[in-house]
């Protein structure tokens, strides 16, 4: 039982640092959001201030400053806004997983623990795939997905063994 526990402690470790990567991540996203609302400011001020200028300056002012406005208001602030959603989100999903994952272990039941690793692992993997793009988030889900499978491996043969 000391392979395969190990190995749970260890899958659930990296799984805590996914966490801790998407926090950072959902603090980055939150600053955006706030930048982003200062860019569609940016664009107000910049489009308000335009008819003070000259004619020839106004139209000049005005293009960028629509521009901004949209970027800033309904592009960017959105799409942030609805990216920090799905990430706090995810990190609510893997801390419950984590706690569960430490019940688990200490309960020694290890093939459901290896099997609700599987899951999350499969399922944080294609979100770190398909919304964020993340090559060192994949892999990082790549390595408990791995480790799973072989929990699993382990906690099967030792419950044979015992049979």
């Amino acid at each position: 039982m000391k392979k395969s526990k190990k190995l749970a402690k260890i899958s659930t470790a990296v799984i805590g640092i996914y966490l801790l990567f998407l926090v950072v991540i959902g603090v980055k996203t939150a600053l955006l959001c706030h930048d982003f609302s200062k860019i569609g400011m940016l664009g107000i001020d910049l489009s308000a201030r335009a008819k003070n200028l000259d004619d020839y300056i106004s139209g000049y002012a005005m293009v960028p400053g629509a521009f901004f406005t949209l970027l800033g208001s309904s592009f960017g602030g959105v799409i942030f806004f609805l990216l920090m959603f799905a990430i706090v989100f995810a990190c609510v999903v893997l801390l419950v997983h984590i706690v569960i994952s430490c019940i688990l272990i200490r309960k020694e039941k290890l093939r459901t623990d290896a099997m609700l690793k599987l899951v999350m692992a499969i399922v944080g993997l294609l979100f770190s795939v398909i919304l964020l793009k993340s090559a060192a988030l994949s892999f990082l889900m790549v390595v408990p997905l791995l480790m799973a499978m072989v929990e699993y491996n382990y906690a099967k043969t030792e419950t044979e063994e015992k049979v």
